[in-house]
């Protein structure tokens, strides 16, 4: 949702941004005060290199990701995210651009669903239809879909997610021992965890399919 804004306020995948240290003062609402923070990268280490954001979206550069999140503004970010499906409450602090909200994986499918659909945004449905034992249609859903992020920002974000599985460093490279030998489509994906990896999960993504996966304790502890 991050890049996704960023592609909306302008920016390509071809721009680039400096992977290094850096930190802000935040409001730590357990502390009740004022705190810095510093992101850190998972690989625990940074590389001091300006990199394009397609690259950072592919190896999950964390400190890309806060900078531009710090760039175009978390309260766009929520914005955007609610418009592509997500439905649970977002936090505006500078941590959500690391995904410090907790969503649930339908509706992260379903706003994936929306990069792959062109930018369009259509509401989850089970059913889609029923018919009697005639063979008559006794149901029928309302299918119904809006714009949610422009035509433009759903196709770099396209090439951001097969960036993934073809970007050096991409953290969906593995993908390709699963898919390799179908050559008929483009695929897609991102990985992500949480704190301390309580959370795994993971979404693919092809032009008609869009699959996620999730992997965690009840109790992050576990």
């Amino acid at each position: 949702f991050v890049y996704t804004e960023a592609m909306n306020q302008g920016l390509t995948p071809c721009d680039r941004r400096m992977d290094s240290f850096f930190s802000m003062k935040v409001w730590d609402n357990e502390k009740k005060k004022e705190v810095i923070w510093a992101p850190t990268n998972a690989n625990g280490y940074f590389t001091d290199y300006n990199m394009t954001l397609k690259s950072a979206f592919a190896q999950s550069i964390n400190s890309v990701a806060v900078r531009v999140g710090q760039e175009v503004g978390i309260d766009r970010i929520i914005e955007t995210a609610h418009k592509m499906g997500i439905k649970s409450p977002l936090h505006n602090t500078p941590s959500l651009a690391l995904g410090a909200s907790d969503v649930n994986l339908e509706e992260l499918v379903n706003a994936y669903a929306t990069v792959a659909n062109n930018g369009r945004s259509h509401a989850t449905i089970l059913v889609t239809r029923i018919l009697d034992r005639d063979g008559n249609e006794i149901y029928k859903s309302h299918e119904e879909d809006d714009e949610a992020i422009p035509y433009r920002s759903a196709f770099y974000m396209q090439q951001m997610l097969m960036a993934g599985m073809r970007e050096p460093g991409g953290t969906s490279m593995n993908m390709w021992r699963y898919v390799r030998n179908y050559t008929d489509t483009d695929f897609g994906g991102k990985t992500g965890t949480s704190n301390n990896h309580s959370d795994a999960w993971f979404v693919g993504v092809t032009p008609r399919v869009v699959c996620g996966a999730w992997v965690g304790g009840e109790y992050r502890a576990i």
